[in-house]
């Protein structure tokens, strides 16, 4: 069976942590001018895991044999038996 766990986001330039600040979550959003817009695409692009409270039932779920994937990407869900 194959499995995805599915983390939608909304489409913006900056990094949305959902858990930091106590589960509330964060975004890092550090202005428009060139250096800020530079910080905020290495943070994005470099600084991004997913959630913890995904993670660990992912390896659950692997540890009994399912195939199990992460994404971020909506469309991803038509090859998945579960989401």
């Amino acid at each position: 069976m194959k499995i995805l766990f599915l983390d939608v986001y909304p489409d913006v330039t900056y990094r949305i942590c959902k858990d930091t600040a106590g589960g509330y979550g964060t975004a890092n959003d550090f202005g428009d001018t060139l250096f800020c817009k530079i910080i905020k695409r290495y943070v994005k692009g470099k600084l991004d895991w997913p959630p913890f409270h995904a993670m660990y039932p992912m390896g659950v779920l692997k540890n009994k044999g399912y195939t199990v994937e992460y994404s971020r990407n909506v469309e991803d869900y038509k090859n998945y038996d579960l989401i």
